[in-house]
Protein backbone atom coordinates (compact mmCIF):
# COMPACT_ATOMS: atom_id res chain seq x y z
CA UNK A 1 0.00 0.00 0.00
CA UNK A 2 2.74 2.24 0.96
CA UNK A 3 4.51 1.54 -3.06
CA UNK A 4 0.94 2.38 -4.17
CA UNK A 5 0.97 5.88 -2.54
CA UNK A 6 4.05 6.36 -2.96
CA UNK A 7 3.83 5.82 -6.88
CA UNK A 8 0.35 9.07 -7.00
CA UNK A 9 2.42 12.10 -8.88
CA UNK A 10 1.90 14.10 -6.19
CA UNK A 11 4.99 15.45 -5.20
CA UNK A 12 3.04 16.47 -1.20
CA UNK A 13 2.75 12.24 -0.82
CA UNK A 14 5.89 11.59 -2.29
CA UNK A 15 7.79 13.91 0.09
CA UNK A 16 6.57 11.74 2.82
CA UNK A 17 8.27 8.49 1.80
CA UNK A 18 5.84 6.13 2.73
CA UNK A 19 7.42 2.69 1.94
CA UNK A 20 11.09 3.99 3.60
CA UNK A 21 8.39 5.40 7.02
CA UNK A 22 6.97 1.66 7.02
CA UNK A 23 10.27 0.16 6.74
CA UNK A 24 11.39 1.76 9.57
CA UNK A 25 8.16 1.29 11.52
CA UNK A 26 8.64 -2.84 10.43
CA UNK A 27 11.96 -2.80 11.70
CA UNK A 28 10.80 -1.38 15.18
CA UNK A 29 7.94 -3.33 15.91
CA UNK A 30 10.23 -6.07 15.02
CA UNK A 31 13.11 -5.29 17.65
CA UNK A 32 10.33 -4.82 20.37
CA UNK A 33 8.92 -8.27 19.68
CA UNK A 34 12.15 -10.52 19.97
CA UNK A 35 11.85 -10.78 23.68
CA UNK A 36 15.85 -11.11 23.53
CA UNK A 37 16.56 -7.72 22.28
CA UNK A 38 13.67 -6.41 25.00
CA UNK A 39 15.86 -8.36 27.84
CA UNK A 40 19.13 -6.55 26.58
CA UNK A 41 17.40 -3.15 26.46
CA UNK A 42 16.23 -3.93 30.12
CA UNK A 43 19.24 -4.76 31.09
CA UNK A 44 21.02 -1.53 29.60
CA UNK A 45 18.60 0.91 31.53
CA UNK A 46 18.67 -0.99 34.74
CA UNK A 47 22.65 -0.29 34.12
CA UNK A 48 21.91 3.30 33.65
CA UNK A 49 20.54 3.10 36.77
CA UNK A 50 21.71 1.16 38.85
CA UNK A 51 23.71 4.29 40.94
CA UNK A 52 20.46 5.74 41.45
CA UNK A 53 18.72 2.65 42.99
CA UNK A 54 21.94 2.07 45.27
CA UNK A 55 21.66 5.62 46.57
CA UNK A 56 18.09 5.61 46.66
CA UNK A 57 17.10 1.66 48.03
CA UNK A 58 17.73 2.11 51.55
CA UNK A 59 15.06 4.84 51.77
CA UNK A 60 12.85 3.52 49.10
CA UNK A 61 12.20 0.14 51.32
CA UNK A 62 12.81 1.63 54.95
CA UNK A 63 9.73 4.32 54.92
CA UNK A 64 6.39 4.48 53.17
CA UNK A 65 6.90 7.87 51.52
CA UNK A 66 7.83 6.92 47.67
CA UNK A 67 11.23 7.42 46.86
CA UNK A 68 11.95 8.90 43.03
CA UNK A 69 13.90 6.34 42.25
CA UNK A 70 13.70 4.93 38.85
CA UNK A 71 14.09 1.10 38.75
CA UNK A 72 14.10 -1.56 36.41
CA UNK A 73 14.16 -5.29 36.95
CA UNK A 74 16.98 -7.18 35.39
CA UNK A 75 16.19 -10.33 33.29
CA UNK A 76 17.05 -13.77 34.14
CA UNK A 77 19.91 -14.82 32.57
CA UNK A 78 20.05 -17.36 30.42
CA UNK A 79 15.90 -17.32 30.51
CA UNK A 80 15.24 -15.07 27.82
CA UNK A 81 14.08 -16.21 23.79
CA UNK A 82 12.62 -14.64 20.93
CA UNK A 83 9.19 -15.69 22.62
CA UNK A 84 9.72 -15.71 26.12
CA UNK A 85 11.51 -13.27 28.94
CA UNK A 86 11.66 -13.85 32.48
CA UNK A 87 12.46 -11.38 34.75
CA UNK A 88 13.28 -10.34 38.57
CA UNK A 89 10.51 -9.34 40.47
CA UNK A 90 11.30 -5.73 41.89
CA UNK A 91 9.81 -5.48 45.16
CA UNK A 92 7.79 -2.52 46.76
CA UNK A 93 7.95 -0.65 43.26
CA UNK A 94 5.06 1.48 42.41
CA UNK A 95 4.25 2.78 39.43
CA UNK A 96 3.81 5.75 38.22
CA UNK A 97 0.02 5.97 37.64
CA UNK A 98 -0.66 5.43 41.41
CA UNK A 99 0.81 8.50 41.91
CA UNK A 100 -1.33 10.58 39.10
CA UNK A 101 -4.39 8.87 40.33
CA UNK A 102 -4.15 10.91 44.01
CA UNK A 103 -5.82 14.39 43.48
CA UNK A 104 -5.63 15.38 46.94
CA UNK A 105 -3.29 18.39 47.87
CA UNK A 106 -0.67 16.12 49.40
CA UNK A 107 -0.90 13.87 46.09
CA UNK A 108 -0.44 17.23 43.74
CA UNK A 109 2.37 18.28 45.94
CA UNK A 110 4.25 14.73 45.62
CA UNK A 111 3.66 14.77 41.51
CA UNK A 112 5.91 18.52 42.04
CA UNK A 113 8.45 16.80 43.55
CA UNK A 114 8.96 13.84 41.35
CA UNK A 115 8.60 15.92 38.01
CA UNK A 116 12.23 17.09 38.11
CA UNK A 117 13.55 13.59 38.83
CA UNK A 118 11.60 11.71 36.38
CA UNK A 119 12.24 14.05 33.31
CA UNK A 120 15.44 13.34 34.43
CA UNK A 121 15.47 10.15 34.45
CA UNK A 122 13.27 9.97 30.84
CA UNK A 123 16.21 12.27 29.40
CA UNK A 124 18.88 9.86 30.61
CA UNK A 125 16.94 6.43 28.98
Amino acid sequence: VASLLDSVPLEMIQMLSLPRAADNFASMLHKQVDLRIEGANLSKFHNNFTYQKKSLLKAFLSTNIPSSAVLFPQPVEGWASRDVLVEEYVDNARPIAEYLQDESPEGMKLRKQLAGPLLRSYLKM
